[in-house]
């Protein structure tokens, strides 16, 4: 029968669930519609593999098919290969499909999370809280999908399977952009292994969405209907740019503040060799320099969490930026919108004194003495030479 700490903790889950579901009530036709990002997923399926698949006279027709009122700058704006993977979806209904992927969104979402509660207690209680799952599922975004993803990366790291690893990071191309800092970091850590199997599969990935596509989409990523978006839905971003606009400040100072934040991660890679630790900076810092990194993203904080669990100072700074207050005070207005960068911020800063504050266990799935390089946790445990002998009958 569980104790009265788990049936708190049990009871703490089923109120952030309540309070996720009564934030979506408001919106719950509106997603129901699919009247929101997924409408680009959907026309970038259909047109997958066709030179069309970045032609907006082509796909706005299908964007508008799911969501007749859509702004004009949502249009398919990932990876060709991306669309290749979302194919299957073309082949049903628009509803059915929408239905499909936002199963899809929270099996991946509570995958990660069942699968590392164990070293983090706080993240399924932090999960029922989540304001950027409920943003993601609202906005037919697919950030939950990287979940998955950044979990199997951080378990073949550990297990010694780097070339593995490496194919898991290559389909974070999704969204590359927030994963910017994490080929320096595996170059500072001379992970061959892991690097070749990103070359390997993003190699693999470019062919499987058809490699005359690959111009078209970088053109459309330099295109003024993206780089011009509109500032209403830049300014609350949780990133540099979020806090530049917040302080009215101009771009230099926006370039100064990014070019400090990338100084520090070398900085890191340089002084620190645990692997999850750097590995925890480097989402972070992808968040923060992101121009493109909205509050949906930060489901990326949560594996920051996991990775963070030795680290009291990270791991306390981690968990509070996944709380609900920081995304709720910035509907406030004001200086209140700063409040979540300057959590990243500090993360990245109190990264460059901590030290594991904990000796946590780790089961033999999770660790094989093939890894050749010493993680979070592996520095968190006692050293052989100082464990004493058990005594002897």
């Amino acid at each position: 029968m569980p104790d009265r700490r788990e049936i708190g903790r049990i009871l703490e889950i089923v109120i952030g669930v309540l309070f996720l579901c009564a934030l979506e009530i408001p919106y719950a036709h509106e997603i129901l519609l699919g009247h929101n990002d997924f409408s680009t997923f959907y026309a970038g399926a259909k047109l997958a593999r066709t030179p069309a698949l970045y032609d907006p006279a082509a796909a706005r027709p299908l964007v508008e098919a799911g969501w007749p009122d859509a702004p004009p700058q949502e249009i398919y704006l990932r990876a060709p290969f991306y669309a290749v993977l979302l194919k299957p979806l073309a082949w049903l209904e628009y509803r059915a499909a929408l239905i499909v992927f936002l199963a899809l969104s929270l099996a991946s979402f509570l995958w990660f999370v069942l699968r590392f509660a164990k070293e983090s207690p706080e993240l399924p209680i932090l999960a029922a809280f989540s304001i950027p799952m409920f943003l993601n599922f609202n906005g037919g975004a697919d950030v939950a999908f990287l979940l998955p993803l950044i979990g199997g990366f951080i378990l073949f790291s550990r297990r010694g399977r780097d070339f593995a690893a490496g194919l898991l990071l290559a389909l974070c191309a999704i969204k590359f952009h927030l994963f910017v800092f994490v080929p320096v970091l595996l170059i500072f850590m001379k992970k061959w292994r892991t690097l070749a199997g990103a070359v390997f599969g993003t190699a693999a990935l470019m062919l499987l969405g058809g490699p005359s596509l690959i111009l078209p989409w970088i053109q459309t990523m330099l295109s003024p209907l993206i780089t011009g978006m509109p500032i209403w839905k830049l300014s609350p971003a949780p990133n540099i740019h979020g806090l530049a606009v917040v302080l009215g400040a101009g771009a230099k100072t926006e370039f100064v503040l990014t070019a400090l934040v990338v100084a520090v991660f070398l900085f890191l890679c340089i002084r620190v060799r645990e692997f999850e630790l750097l590995l925890a900076a480097a989402l972070v810092c992808g968040l923060l320099t992101s121009f493109h990194s909205f509050t949906y993203d930060d489901l990326l904080l949560m594996p920051a969490l996991v990775l963070a669990a030795p680290y009291r100072v990270l791991k306390s700074i981690a968990g509070l930026a996944l709380t609900p207050i920081a995304y709720l005070a910035a509907f406030a207005g004001g200086f209140y919108p700063a409040i979540l960068p300057v959590m990243l911020v500090a993360f990245v800063a109190a990264a460059c004194f901590t030290r594991p504050h904990s000796t946590l266990k780790i089961s033999a799935c999770d660790y094989s003495p093939r890894s050749t390089s010493r993680t979070a946790f592996e520095t968190s445990l006692p050293n052989s030479s100082t464990v004493s002998a058990p005594p002897q009958s």
